[in-house]
């Protein structure tokens, strides 16, 4: 009966126990999944690269050249194979012959055969890099275009914005100067033109704001990143791994 309660027991504790680790790899994957808060070019650089094919493929092809480096780096170009024949009269005159063969096939190296799959295997590895780095600056250069446009969308903003109150604040003012008879009924109707011209070109600076705004969306793959409009204009900081960007 102990022995039984005894085991019961850390039967108990063991449940608790994996219950408890898998509560914490739950937190840390929920954490580990939470989109990347959005501060700065370099984030938006790294958000865009990740959803490049280029880069979705690069780990699979680093892995092919490595294990063509180390194909080039064997002693032999395949490995080695056996074979193995038998033959027996058993089926005939069952006199007892009975032969055995082993084969063992080592390919060789040709002549200088060893070193151009080393050379090639290396070019081919610093041809990746290159294009890598070249696909990064296609990148990074996109993203600073669509930045700056961001950035030029949202001042005509705040510009136009400014223009339309004191448009609108204007009207008012020769609307009231009008009703004293000070001004005539034409100055009103002209201030009156010149604030729907200012509502006009607020209008537009705001929706080529948005656009500016859903065309990085588009690139970084989120619905929306409030943070991005108030950040620095530019960080002058490196975008990627290898290339340097500069504003």
């Amino acid at each position: 009966m102990y022995r039984r309660e005894k085991w019961n027991y850390k039967r108990q504790l063991c449940a608790v126990a994996a219950f408890s680790v898998c509560s914490v790899i739950n937190v840390f994957a929920q954490n580990t999944n939470q989109p990347r808060q959005i501060q700065s070019v370099k984030d938006i650089f790294d958000a865009t690269w990740l959803r490049q094919p280029e880069a979705q493929a690069l780990e699979s092809r680093q892995q092919a050249l490595q294990a063509q480096k180390r194909a080039a780096a064997a002693l032999t170009p395949e490995p080695a194979a056996v074979e193995l024949n038998s033959k027996s009269d058993q089926w005939n005159r069952n006199l007892g012959a009975r032969e055995e063969q082993i084969a063992i096939a080592v390919p060789m190296w040709l002549p200088g055969e060893r070193s151009k799959s080393s050379a090639l295997a290396e070019a081919q590895a610093n041809a990746l890099e290159y294009q890598i780095k070249a696909n990064q600056l296609r990148v990074a250069g996109k993203i600073r275009e669509d930045w700056w446009n961001l950035h030029r969308a949202r001042i005509e903003q705040e510009v136009t914005a400014d223009q339309l109150t004191n448009a609108r604040r204007l009207a008012d003012d020769v609307a009231k100067r009008v009703k004293a008879g000070d001004l005539a009924q034409s100055d009103q109707h002209q201030a009156e033109g010149a604030a729907a011209v200012a509502e006009s070109a607020y209008a537009m600076a705001q929706a080529n704001l948005e656009l500016a705004i859903q065309i990085i969306q588009s690139s970084i793959g989120a619905t929306s990143f409030s943070m991005l409009v108030t950040c620095p204009l530019w960080p002058y900081q490196s975008i990627g791994s290898s290339p340097r960007v500069q504003g």
